[in-house]
Formats: structure tokens, C-alpha cells, sequence
């Protein structure tokens, strides 16, 4: 009797293991199938390209042309994205649909403006920022001129110049605006025909006078395309010697406690191969580092993992400690 309640329990063991292995199998296979689709979900968001390490990697589709004059911007939900090819005048743009991406079509938003320059979204994505030259306003329009137009129901509103404080400089091809409204951009001094990089407070609804940006960023060799993340924490921006005509590589500064600015730094031998490293752009959701780079005599976009800022902020943070 013993023997036989002894079978009978180790009977009823092993369809407890054999029930027990089975829900594990179906959890498995629910977790690796969640994880594909994730997967699945993430490459639709960037056109179907495998997403990055901290080794940059081209960013090729069928979609975005490869001779570009600005980093791909794409829209803070991930589902618009605007970009300009040297040999067009207009804007391009293409939208995620449910799980595909639309024929990029050309945009000009004025007919009366021509060499449009990187399109940038505003933190809440409704609103563009661009450059162009043309006649939409009454500022000089022999030059790149400063515009944004704002979402509306069935597409965009016409565009709006700037301010005067703004468009009565001569600014570079890529701007770039911060949470708080604050803008971000490279003017050319007409006297020595450099770079800097300034900034324009956003106060009380409007902008102030551009202020340059300190030392530590600007250093008389021809700073341009910046990039500020959108709590002012990080600046990125391109930088080359127009004297040794060396190839502009990117550099990055990080806010100080104080307020201040930190010395750029070189972003290193992996981010800036000898091409032209120009337009870094981060994505909204801050996973990916996008710019251009000039390979094979055309300019094309690479991203690579935004982890590769915490990596330089932590040896500038322990280079500091050091020092201390």
C-alpha cells in the first residue's frame, strides 16, 4: 500500500514538472515574440535599417537620397521625417503610415523661395523651422533667411520670417532650438568670413538679439552646425581649421553646474573618420546620433547610439576629478 501511494505521488509529480515546463515554454515564446515585434516596430521607425551600436553606420534606404546638405529630421513621434538633397530645391519629406513609409515627395511651402537648408522640429512637433532664400519676406533675399511654419489640419501654414534680430545676420544651413524655445545657430562674420555659434533667448514670446556663445565653443576655426539637446545640456557642433583646410570634425560641450559652458572636445577617431563630419542631429527620443559625412565624394547621413555622449560626458567628468 505504501508502494503504491509512493507511484502514485511521484505519478502526480511529474505531470506537475511536465505542466510547469510547458507554461515556461509559453512564456518564452510569448516574450521572444513581444520582442520581435518590438524589433519589428523599432526598424519601421527608421525605415527598416538595423539600429545602431556606438560604431556609426550608414543610414541607407531607398527613400532618403545619399548626397544630402543636412541630417534627416525626424518628427518627435518618430512618423514624419524632413531632409534636402544638394540637387533639389525643396524640401523632402516622407511619413510613416501604419507599417510603411510614403513616396517622398518635394515641399516648398512659398513657390517664391528657393535653397531650402535643414529643416528642424520644435520640441512639440508643431512647428518647422527652416532656412531659405526668396522673397516671402521683407528681409535681404540674396541670403538664407530664417522661417518656420506651424502645423495645421491639413498640412502647414505658409511660412513666417523671424525676427529682424535674427534674419539681419548671415546664418549658416542648420539651426537648432531647445525645450524653452531658446534657438541655436552658426553666423558668418562678414569681415573675416568665419563661423561662430550663437544663441537666441526666447523670452516673453519673442527673441532676443543672438549672443555668441563663449570660448569654449567657439575658438576662431570656423564652429558651425550646431545641435543643443533640449534641456541645454549638451552642445554639439562641427568644427575644422580653414587655415590647414583639415576635414570639420564633431566636438562636444556640456553644461556646467554653473551655467557655463565646459571646453569642447573632440567626439574621437570612432565618430569622426577623415571625411567631413557636419549636421549632428539627435532623434527626439534620444536613442540615436545622426550626421553627415562625405564618403565617396557624396555626403551622406550615419547614425550611431547617442550612448557614445554618456561615454564622453563620464571621461570629461573624471578628466575634471583628476585635475581637482
Amino acid at each position: 500500500m505504501i508502494l503504491n501511494n509512493y507511484k502514485w505521488g511521484e505519478t502526480k509529480m511529474k505531470k506537475k514538472i511536465t505542466i510547469f515546463a510547458f507554461i515556461i515554454m509559453l512564456l518564452g515564446n510569448f516574450t521572444l515574440t513581444q520582442a520581435n515585434s518590438n524589433k519589428t516596430k523599432n526598424n519601421n521607425q527608421y525605415f527598416g535599417q538595423e539600429t545602431p551600436n556606438n560604431l556609426p553606420i550608414q543610414f541607407t534606404t531607398n527613400y532618403i537620397h545619399t548626397d544630402l546638405n543636412c541630417s534627416p529630421s525626424f518628427s518627435p513621434d518618430g512618423k514624419e521625417v524632413f531632409w534636402k538633397t544638394k540637387e533639389h530645391n525643396g524640401l523632402f519629406m516622407s511619413k510613416l503610415v501604419g507599417d510603411n513609409w510614403t513616396e517622398p515627395v518635394e515641399i516648398k511651402f512659398c513657390s517664391d523661395l528657393v535653397d531650402y537648408r535643414a529643416a528642424f522640429y520644435s520640441p512639440d512637433g508643431n512647428r518647422l523651422f527652416f532656412l531659405a532664400k526668396g522673397k516671402c519676406s521683407e528681409h535681404n533675399n540674396s541670403k538664407l533667411n530664417l522661417y518656420y511654419v506651424n502645423r495645421i489640419e491639413n498640412g502647414w501654414s505658409q511660412p513666417i520670417a523671424l525676427c529682424e534680430e535674427i534674419n539681419c545676420n548671415f546664418i549658416d544651413w542648420q539651426i537648432s532650438i531647445a525645450n524653452n524655445g531658446n534657438l541655436y545657430f552658426a553666423i558668418k562674420d562678414p569681415d573675416f568670413g568665419i563661423y561662430d555659434i550663437y544663441y537666441s533667448k526666447f523670452i516673453n514670446g519673442k527673441y532676443e538679439l543672438p549672443e555668441k556663445l563663449p570660448s569654449e565653443i567657439n575658438t576662431g576655426m570656423f564652429e558651425t552646425t550646431p545641435y543643443v539637446s533640449p534641456d541645454e545640456s549638451y552642445l554639439i557642433f562641427s568644427r575644422f581649421n580653414i587655415e590647414k583646410d583639415d576635414y570639420a570634425d564633431l566636438y562636444i560641450s556640456f553644461r556646467n553646474e554653473d551655467g557655463s559652458w565646459s571646453k569642447a572636445v573632440n567626439m574621437g577617431e570612432n565618430i569622426n573618420k577623415e571625411y567631413n563630419n557636419l549636421s549632428p542631429q539627435v532623434t527626439s527620443d534620444g536613442k540615436y546620433l545622426f550626421y553627415l559625412q562625405t564618403i565617396n565624394g557624396k555626403t551622406s547621413p550615419v547614425w550611431v547610439s547617442s550612448d557614445v555622449i554618456k561615454e564622453i560626458k563620464n571621461k570629461v567628468q573624471k578628466k575634471v576629478l583628476s585635475n581637482n
